[in-house]
């Protein structure tokens, strides 16, 4: 069965709004300084999964969180840049979420999820 998630707009946070999204697919959207974007997402047990976040823009710092079911972090690309890239494989199957920050600048960005 392959990775799924669906869009919802229910949750807001430092103007960030809150989305779901097909995995193994790719979602353009943006991103002002200051907001998260959060996104949820089903991943399958055991499977490798490689998240990106690719910027229009090299003005702005962008950074990338997966939190388990939990809500736990348990990936983060904080690094300073435009683009993202974390891998992650989960323990058991569970809806994640991903969220985009703009530590900086305004940007639209590509958020990918591949197995």
């Amino acid at each position: 069965m392959p990775a799924r998630c669906t869009r919802s707009d229910h949750h807001r946070r430092a103007a960030g709004a809150h989305h779901q999204h097909p995995a193994a697919a790719a979602k353009l959207d943006s991103i002002n300084q200051g907001e998260i974007n959060f996104y949820t997402v089903v991943l399958e047990q055991g499977i490798t999964y490689t998240v990106t976040v690719t910027s229009d823009t090299r003005n702005c710092d962008l950074d990338l969180y997966i939190f388990d079911s939990d809500s736990d972090i348990c990936a983060q690309d904080c690094s300073s840049g435009s683009d993202c890239v974390v891998q992650y494989t989960p323990m058991r199957t569970q809806t994640v979420t991903l969220a985009v920050h703009a530590h900086s600048g305004d940007a639209g960005y590509l958020l990918a999820v591949t197995p």
